[in-house]
């Protein structure tokens, strides 16, 4: 089957061609479900493990105009001030949302001006540096903190961190 999906054959009536990341996984799925057999002992060996994962090309090849940017700064300015503080840290520092939302206010040195992101998706803390940009950021998500809720960006009601944004 993967070599079919590799081989790039002409969509079916019954099926589209599959896309590179499609592809990528079924294999990743395959090579887990072979292995946590093989563990199990429900088979003799991996048939698996000559598998290659594909390559993937993730280059975004769309980039926010300047008018774009400044449409989001606009909504932003009228945003509540939690979304506003996450979308300058992130610009700030370039890590993944959820690395932002599960930080909390003791993995800030601000002697040092870094971040100690704890929840990353290697699942090993990462130590990050902080320019100015998202140190002011941080000042700001200070007057933000509840007594209750050791994360930088509390969410409006309830404990724990800010849900993530999908609007």
């Amino acid at each position: 089957a993967i070599d079919e999906y590799q081989a790039g054959e002409t969509p079916t009536a019954r099926r589209k061609k599959l896309e590179a990341g499609t592809i990528y996984q079924f294999i990743a799925v395959m090579k887990a479900l072979m292995k946590w057999a093989y563990r199990r002992g429900d088979i003799v060996a991996d048939p698996t493990l000559s598998i290659r994962q594909v390559k993937l090309n993730n280059t975004r090849l769309v980039r926010y105009s300047a008018s774009e940017l400044a449409a989001i700064g606009a909504q932003l300015e009228f945003a509540a001030p939690e979304l506003r503080l996450l979308f300058e840290m992130l610009l700030a520092i370039a890590v993944r949302v959820r690395e932002i939302l599960d930080a909390r206010h003791d993995d800030v040195d601000e002697a040092a001006c870094t971040l100690m992101l704890r929840n990353t998706k290697s699942g090993r803390p990462f130590l990050v540096p902080c320019p100015p940009a998202f140190m002011r950021a941080y000042q700001e998500a200070k007057m933000l903190r509840r007594p209750d809720n050791p994360h930088i960006l509390p969410p409006a009601h309830g404990s724990g961190p800010m849900e993530t944004p999908y609007r």
